[in-house]
C-alpha cells in the first residue's frame, strides 16, 4: 500500500480538516504565548520588543530556544492526537504505510546526518593538508 492510499482510511470528512487547521492555529498561538508569561513574571524588566543582546543574556540562549521550539512541539502533539481521534487512524500512519516502523532506516538517516555534521570539519582541515601538499609538489 502506498503512503498516499491511506488517506482513504478514516474519517476524511471537511470538517475534520477544518478543525485540523483550526488546532494547528490555536495551539500555536498557545504555544507561542509561554515566553510572553515566562517574561511577565520572571524578567518584569525585559520587553519582547528589545530583542537584544542583553535580551538573552538576561533571559538565557537555552531558555529562549526552548520557548521558540515549544509552539512547534505543541502542534506537532496537536497534530498527531488529532490524526489518531479525529481522523480515526493509528499514529503510525502518520509516519508510514507499512505494518511496522522502519527502525533501521530511521537510526541511518539519524547517524548520517550525525556524520555529515561532524565531518564538515575534519574535510576542511583535509582540504588544507591536500592544499598545502599541492604547494610543495608543484613547482
Amino acid at each position: 500500500m502506498k503512503f498516499i492510499d491511506l488517506a482513504e482510511n478514516g474519517n476524511n470528512t471537511p470538517l475534520s480538516y477544518v478543525s485540523g487547521i483550526l488546532l494547528i492555529f490555536i495551539l500555536y498561538f498557545l504555544g507561542s504565548l509561554g515566553i510572553l508569561v515566562d517574561l511577565h513574571f520572571n524578567f518584569p524588566t525585559l520587553s519582547i520588543e528589545s530583542m537584544d543582546t542583553e535580551f538573552y543574556q538576561t533571559m538565557g540562549h537555552t531558555r529562549f530556544l526552548f520557548w521558540v521550539l515549544f509552539p512547534y512541539l505543541l502542534v506537532f502533539i496537536g497534530v498527531l492526537l488529532h490524526h489518531r481521534w479525529m481522523h480515526q487512524r493509528p499514529i503510525l500512519q502518520a509516519f508510514t504505510a507499512m505494518e511496522n516502523f522502519r527502525w533501521k532506516r530511521s537510526f541511518f538517516a539519524f547517524f548520517l546526518i550525525l556524520f555529515l555534521m561532524e565531518a564538515k570539519p575534519f574535510r576542511d582541515i583535509l582540504t588544507a593538508l591536500l592544499a598545502g601538499l599541492l604547494v610543495l609538489i608543484l613547482p
